[in-house]
């Protein structure tokens, strides 16, 4: 039987005020650059594409990475970002080459992501990298498509068994082509958006539907159709998820987490992805029955939308829905912090509101 691995609660905290990196064409964003070059390379490269890596080393600063470099400069990277994302250091100059990607050293710059340990520094990371990555690109004139992984890299180039970040990215609900589409949506928009996990390269909601949907199959092979807020994608009329079965399986596709607790195994871990393929990091459940859920939205951008929260609730086996919450709140004064009453919950809903 499958379970979650540890992962804290923890709701995204405010960005850094917004400082501005030397590179033509940058927005203002906040990221701090830092020029602290330390080693000189192996020559020279013509470089045609930006590869975003991570250092392997949880919980090493970027601060650190600089400091090794500059005793081992063998090993230095172009470029390497701090935990939270607060800072880049520039280590290398762009046109030295640098060992980091084996046969495509040649045509590549590199940027190391520090290995954060819990959740909010993650998401300050992936935000920071999301604009780093999109200005760098812009100032050199580049697209997209000239953004790589270490992953892709390995099977463009050869010379490199590492496929980097992808498992750091999957360790936090997240995959590398969510990363490009979102790198692609800020470099179109300048906004940057906190995705769900649905491997297609982001979730569409950003602040005005909730896409979730459940299952009663205990090997989380069959799922129902997507909800949309309380409308049925799969044209059944229903305005909730679920088949009148012990619900085993929910994905829910917000900014935010979720959270169930299963008859097998007590509360799991918070989920941030979105993706019924993937039972350990794209949805909350162990395949026994559920018989409480948690949800808190956080709010993208307050100042556009004003401060949101998700409704939701939860019905048992042969009985109605209970109380609605909003986020963590019980709307029935039971001070409950979770949807369900210890019974085995068949069915669920939720939407957006304001706060």
């Amino acid at each position: 039987m499958m379970t979650k691995a540890r992962r804290p609660i923890a709701a995204l905290a405010a960005l850094l005020v917004a400082l501005s990196l030397a590179l033509p064409g940058a927005r203002a964003m906040a990221y701090e650059s830092s020029e602290n070059i330390v080693a000189g390379g192996h020559g020279y490269n013509n470089a045609q594409y930006l590869v975003v890596h991570e250092t392997a080393n949880p919980g090493a600063s970027a601060w650190n990475h600089v400091i090794y470099w500059g005793n081992n400069p063998d090993y230095a990277v172009h470029y390497v970002m701090e935990l939270d994302g607060s800072t880049v250091y520039r280590t290398m100059y762009d046109d030295r080459l640098a060992w980091h990607v084996g046969n495509g050293n040649y045509q590549t710059v590199g940027i190391e992501l520090a290995h954060a340990t819990n959740q909010v520094d993650f998401d300050r990371q992936w935000a920071e990298a999301v604009r780093w990555c999109g200005d760098y690109l812009a100032g050199r004139g580049w697209g997209v498509d000239r953004l790589l992984s270490h992953d892709e890299c390995r099977r463009i180039w050869g010379g490199t068994d590492h496929t980097d970040p992808t498992g750091y990215f999957a360790a936090y609900g997240r995959t590398w082509a969510q990363f490009e589409g979102c790198v692609a949506e800020y470099m179109a928009s300048g906004s940057v958006v906190t995705p769900g996990t649905s491997g297609t390269g982001g979730s569409s909601n950003v602040s005005e539907e909730v896409r979730y949907r459940s299952s009663s199959d205990p090997s989380g092979a069959y799922w129902l159709p997507e909800m949309v807020d309380r409308y049925d994608t799969g044209g059944s009329g229903d305005t909730y998820a679920g088949d009148g079965q012990p619900m085993r399986w929910l994905a829910i596709d917000m900014p935010g987490w979720y959270q169930v607790r299963t008859q097998a195994n007590g509360w799991l871990d918070p989920v941030s992805g979105y993706d019924a393929g993937d039972l350990m990091y794209g949805c909350a459940g162990d395949g026994s029955p559920i018989t409480a859920i948690r949800c808190y939205y956080d709010t993208p951008d307050p100042a556009s939308t004003g401060w949101r929260v998700v409704e939701y609730a939860a019905a048992n086996q042969g009985e109605g829905f209970m109380a609605k919450m909003r986020d963590l709140a019980d709307t029935s004064g039971w001070g409950d912090d979770y949807a369900g009453n210890g019974g085995i919950i068949t069915a669920f809903w939720a939407d957006l509101a304001a706060a």
